[in-house]
């Protein structure tokens, strides 16, 4: 179905029982994986044994913790731009599932860290270069790229500008 094709695209939940598709459809499709989990934790209220119903709710969580650790293992890695956005992602998309809530804290937290201000910028015009990148923009991207190896290129977005910049221009 388009709800699974679209699923196996995103985050790669298990299917859903047909008679419960519909309901959490609307939530995935908007990326509001919270409130999906939340209808399949009502669904199982009603049906407790339904096995498949406790897969997608154990999956959605398994997602939650490994967006979690992933985050951390990128702070430890210095790479606090792409710690962010994981757990920007969690904010904005896993609202209410356990283990999301900390990742409020561990964003504000990053955001006012010191260490990580020039990261935390050279990740914000990066995520505009790519924006142009995947408009066609090719040479404002390109042109964001070398200002951001040049202004930031001591940090890991800096350098992987640099990297994208080098193998392009060869």
């Amino acid at each position: 179905t388009r709800l699974e094709c679209y699923l196996e695209r995103t985050v790669s939940l298990p299917s859903l029982p047909e008679s419960h598709v519909k309901s959490v459809a609307k939530y995935v499709e908007k990326r509001d994986y919270g409130k999906a989990h939340d209808a399949i934790l009502k669904a199982l209220e009603r049906d407790p044994e339904n096995e498949s119903l406790k897969t997608y709710v154990e999956k959605i969580e398994s997602i939650v913790e490994f967006k979690v650790a992933t985050a951390k293992e990128l702070l430890d890695a210095g790479e606090y731009g792409r710690a962010l956005a994981e757990y920007d992602q969690l904010l904005s998309e896993f609202t209410g599932v356990p283990g999301a809530a900390e990742a409020k804290a561990a964003a504000d937290e990053l955001k006012s860290n010191t260490e990580a201000r020039d990261e935390l910028a050279a990740m914000e015009k990066w995520d505009s270069a790519m924006k142009d990148w995947r408009k066609g923009k090719f040479d404002k991207a390109l042109s964001g790229l070398r200002s951001i190896a040049k202004k930031y290129g001591s940090t890991p977005t800096g350098k992987r500008a640099d990297e994208m910049v080098f193998r392009h221009d060869g």
